[in-house]
């Protein structure tokens, strides 16, 4: 049930296949997940030591063309996970409620901050953020500057033109394509990451 779940199949239809109802379904999700973040070698870390970031620089050298991403530890954008738009009156007043809507994306959610390595493996996930929060200040208000601006010289993680260039944090392109890669790329990105950060909870 949770692989289904997990490969973005709806709660109703995971629970008709297994023939059980949805609350059972939900904790048989719940408990899955449960163990699976308790192993230590899925955690989602960030490259914490210097031979780690070596490792993850290595990896994106070896991977881009001729080495040009040299010192590149891993790469980050932001998503908007699609929620049910809140409703007055679970805020308090249409302020709150708003906050969650993206204008550009069109559709309430949580911006969700990711980063990845050379081999599509999650190294960092943040989603304390309201949709109506653009990448570049969901990324200055959360934790993730602490981690990255403490790299070693020569180190970066790169990222969009929605985001401001600083040390550590490279923004080659001025603006973005929407070319046929960009779109390769997004569909990769959305079909491996999705699942992970959905929540179990149906929301």
């Amino acid at each position: 049930m949770t692989i289904r779940f997990l490969s973005c199949g709806m709660i109703d239809d995971v629970r008709v296949k297994g023939g059980v109802d949805r609350s059972y379904c939900y904790r048989v999700v719940k408990a899955v997940m449960r163990a699976i973040v308790s192993i230590p070698s899925l955690q989602i870390r960030f490259p914490a030591s210097s031979t780690e970031r070596e490792q993850a620089a290595a990896g994106f050298a070896a991977r881009s063309n001729e080495g040009v991403m040299s010192g590149c530890v891993a790469a980050m954008d932001g998503w908007l996970c699609n929620i049910q738009t809140p409703s007055d009156k679970e805020f308090g007043g249409a302020t709150g409620a708003r906050r969650y809507f993206s204008g550009h994306c069109m559709h309430s959610g949580i911006n969700v901050l990711a980063a990845c390595d050379a081999v599509s493996r999650l190294v960092l996930a943040e989603a304390s953020h309201p949709g109506g929060v653009n990448d570049s200040r969901a990324y200055d208000d959360s934790g993730i500057p602490v981690a990255i601006e403490e790299l070693e010289r020569g180190l970066y993680v790169v990222t969009d033109a929605a985001y401001t260039a600083k040390n550590h944090l490279l923004t080659p392109f001025t603006a973005l394509q929407p070319d046929e890669r960009y779109k390769d790329s997004l569909t990769t990105i959305s079909r491996n990451y999705a699942p992970e950060l959905k929540s179990p909870s149906g929301s």
